[in-house]
């Protein structure tokens, strides 16, 4: 197929949010901006579309759903929606790639190795959706290689069917089995610390406030709850902090050097309440 459905960063801007969603379209901002994004690669809702008729997973999620009958409000009903979950991301995880998206995929990410002077580099797959989902869909992190770069992709997509996703669909009365949206490629930072940054104060909505809150390891500890993190309340304009709750961070989200996989552990003592 002729239309376009993977970009580089550089080649966007937020005019592309439902193009490539919103996240890949302003980080394509940024980049353009002049801001020091880490380089990668965006997938387009029309690549999710593209897949999931192509291999034909919208018709098999389709006959699967055709027995499925759950109530989204009764919390019985619950594992239902939970197996049925685990069989539609089975049948959208089980198929290939069309051979000329994932070639694409993989040209892309050795060009992304190419630039960053890495073989091998470690990347992340994200979702991106036209409109936000925050914490529903997943991510996936220190996917390195061409192969596990297609594999992770395929499961970003195939996370549109988790269980929590189905069941907002369910209530909204929207299908259960699609939900276009867009992924995200990026180069990993090798974070010894990381958070998120509101830029109003999230507790008043405050517009003269920054309210920053971080830990140790990568961002997952802090938006997942997992931790309590280290506050800082800073001034807009005089850029001086004004509040500061340094926290008892029992544990980082971080790479497992052994198993080479994303796991808690434990901090030392002297190390909980460093800010």
């Amino acid at each position: 197929m002729s239309e376009k459905w993977i970009y580089w960063l550089k080649e966007l801007g937020t005019n592309d949010n439902n193009i490539v969603g919103k996240k890949c379209a302003n980080l394509g901002e940024l980049t353009q901006a002049g801001f020091n994004v880490p380089p990668g690669y965006a997938l387009s809702v029309e690549a999710y579309k593209r897949f999931m008729t192509e291999t034909e997973v919208t018709d098999r999620l389709l006959e699967y759903l055709k027995g499925f009958n759950a109530d989204p409000d009764k919390v019985a009903d619950t594992l239902k929606f939970n197996e049925a979950s685990i069989e539609m991301r089975r049948i959208a995880e089980s198929v290939a790639m069309p051979p000329d998206m994932e070639e694409t995929i993989k040209q892309y990410y050795q060009e992304l190795c190419n630039i960053t002077g890495c073989v091998n580099l470690y990347v992340a797959t994200r979702s991106a959706g036209p409109v936000s989902h925050p914490g529903q869909y997943e991510t996936y992190l220190n996917v390195c290689g061409t192969d596990d770069v297609v594999r992770n992709v395929r499961r970003v997509w195939s996370s549109t069917c988790n269980a929590r996703s189905i069941i907002a669909r369910a209530r909204l009365g929207l299908p259960l089995h699609y939900d276009p949206i867009g992924v995200a490629v990026l180069t990993m930072v090798d974070s010894k610390a990381a958070g998120v940054m509101f830029t109003v104060n999230p507790v008043n909505g405050d517009p003269s406030k920054v309210a920053i809150e971080g830990s140790f390891g990568f961002g997952e500890a802090v938006v997942s709850g997992n931790v309590t993190p280290d506050r800082y309340l800073i001034d807009k304009v005089t850029l001086e902090i004004e509040e500061r709750v340094v926290s008892d961070k029992h544990m980082e989200f971080a790479l497992n050097p052994q198993t080479k996989e994303m796991e808690y552990i434990d901090l030392p003592p002297e190390k909980r309440k460093i800010p």
